[in-house]
């Protein structure tokens, strides 16, 4: 390539991701449909109702599942040796499918799943015959919800480490994909518990060594707790896309 960017032939990249790969999901969006229809179908047969706040608490598990599972679906064969040759031969630079990849999987697939799963659970209220049976109420999904509800000076640190956690999520799940190329997302599960146990059984162990420390320091006070969290999720995020990029410019087939 001349260039390492070149806006009209990303802006060409894009248009062909989005054509051609972004369709990959349709079969997850028409899951998650079929999921709250079942949900509904459900609690209509039961002659009951769900309140808006638990089906949003249900839509928020599944919105977190799309999002993880986003970049396989659409990049599954990116670095795959026998049909990954297309997307290797695609005329852009590492840094253009990169970004296209960037937004594609943090802001495109979670707004086709938010709006899919909002507008599915809105028409099923509609349905629903009110105060008798089926969804009672509607709330609109917000994902930062949880993270501005606690009050005082925390709120901005907490909706800062959902941001973040959301980002993360996304972030891990492209490199996974972009540096495993069988079974990846049953390797990705397992990879993930052994790193999530393994920092579990190193707290455990810290606090237990510590522990007077730990609380008459107020280490662990919810504010320390955030920063630190919030700290190490960006520099995680920055890390897992720093690699994500590298094998996207020097994947081998």
């Amino acid at each position: 390539m001349d260039k390492i960017f070149d806006i009209n032939r990303f802006g060409n990249l894009f248009e062909y991701e989005c054509r051609n790969y972004l369709p990959r999901i349709t079969n997850a969006l028409i899951t998650y449909v079929c999921i709250i229809f079942s949900l509904w179908v459900t609690v209509v047969a039961a002659q009951t109702t769900m309140e808006s706040w638990t089906r949003v608490s249900f839509i928020s598990s599944i919105m977190n599942i799309a999002c993880v599972i986003g970049p396989f679906l659409v990049y599954y064969n990116a670095n795959n040796r026998k049909k990954g040759y297309v997307y290797a031969l695609l005329p852009a630079s590492a840094l253009e499918k990169f970004i296209s990849m960037l937004i594609i999987c943090l802001i495109v697939v979670p707004l086709l799943s938010y709006a899919t799963l909002t507008f599915t659970d809105f028409l099923l209220y509609l349905l629903s015959p009110q105060d008798i049976f089926g969804f009672n109420g509607f709330d609109f999904y917000n994902p930062f919800y949880m993270g501005l509800r606690i009050n005082g000076s925390v709120s901005i640190l907490a909706a800062g480490s959902t941001t973040l956690s959301f980002l993360f999520s996304i972030s891990v799940s492209m490199m996974y994909n972009m540096v495993l190329r069988n079974a990846k997302i049953i390797k990705a599960i397992l990879i993930s518990i052994a790193v999530i146990f393994t920092i579990v059984i190193a707290f455990i162990v810290c606090i237990v060594n510590d522990v007077e420390f730990f609380f008459e320091a107020q280490v662990l006070s919810p504010g320390r707790i955030l920063t630190i969290v919030n700290v190490m999720q960006a520099s995680f995020i920055v890390l897992f896309l720093w690699i994500t990029y590298r094998r996207i410019k020097k994947v081998n087939y």
